[in-house]
């Protein structure tokens, strides 16, 4: 099993994805190393085994993310995961991914609410003026807040269940603009001389964030929908499609088209084109 080890060690990344992939392949991929005389084979055992746990498309999606980097760990080639996807599931694995995400006066009555738990108040103003993930939120330290310039570096993230700080979801350095809004926040609480501490402490926001849903009649979302109401209201005023893409720090492009593509469903004036 030394393959399974050498692709073990080489895992990197946020903690709990790390976890993650690690169980996924220990559980789905590992068991069929031994009795796989192909790359080929190996594929076919491990979907099989998939379909027999009847497992979801987002962790099928996962699974062959795992298995193709296995497969490039341990030197044996690559493989073309879209033929095997649509071989085995046709286009069950990328299924249309419906987000939930408030409108622009649901947002303003939340935040006006919000504003009496300031721990609550100040990172839905940050989530939501900047589409940052929770981890990477909650990892800012002073040093990566340039008021001056209206800018936060993005490099890492923290992993609220264990406290450990790892890398970004794509292991990427970005750098974002912040508006006056989101830089007050950040004037707010910070202290000369304290540039290597967190711009916030770190707690989980979703109970907060689902009880001030149900006290105000909004729809019930989770931090992380904070984002995509970001991201969504970015399309929506005509931002471009790739400024929100490496905003929010997507790999590419594709993936931004993928997870908002009801933003992109309204109908066009074609009448008088190239009039």
């Amino acid at each position: 099993m030394s393959l399974a080890n050498d692709y073990r060690k080489s895992l990197y990344g946020r903690p709990a994805t790390v976890r993650a992939k690690a169980s996924l392949f220990d559980n789905h991929i590992a068991p069929h190393i031994g009795n796989a005389k192909s790359v080929e084979e190996l594929v076919h055992r491990s979907v099989m085994d998939w379909k027999a746990h009847k497992l979801s498309h987002g962790t099928v999606k996962t699974l062959f993310s795992v298995l193709k980097d296995f497969i490039k760990v341990s030197n044996l080639g690559d493989i073309d995961t879209k033929r095997y996807k649509f071989k085995y599931f046709g286009d069950q694995v990328k299924p249309q991914m419906r987000i939930k995400v408030w409108t622009k006066e649901q947002t303003r009555l939340a935040l006006s609410v919000a504003i009496d738990d300031p721990q609550l108040y100040d990172v839905m103003v940050v989530a939501l003026g900047t589409g940052l993930r929770r981890g990477e939120l909650f990892a800012l330290t002073w040093n990566d807040v340039d008021l001056l310039n209206g800018e936060i570096t993005v490099s890492k993230s923290l992993d609220l269940d264990t406290g450990e700080v790892g890398p970004t979801k794509t292991k990427q350095t970005r750098t974002i603009q912040m508006s006056g809004v989101v830089a007050k926040v950040f004037e707010k609480g910070y202290t000369p001389g304290k540039e290597g501490d967190r711009g916030f402490p770190a707690f989980n926001p979703n109970q907060k964030l689902r009880s001030l849903c149900s006290r105000i009649g909004v729809p019930v979302i989770s931090f992380h929908d904070l984002r995509h109401t970001f991201a969504t209201t970015c399309l929506e005023r005509g931002m471009s499609p790739k400024w929100v893409s490496s905003t929010l720090g997507h790999a590419k492009l594709s993936t931004t088209f993928d997870v908002y593509w009801q933003t992109f469903q309204e109908k066009q004036d074609m009448e008088n084109l190239y009039e």
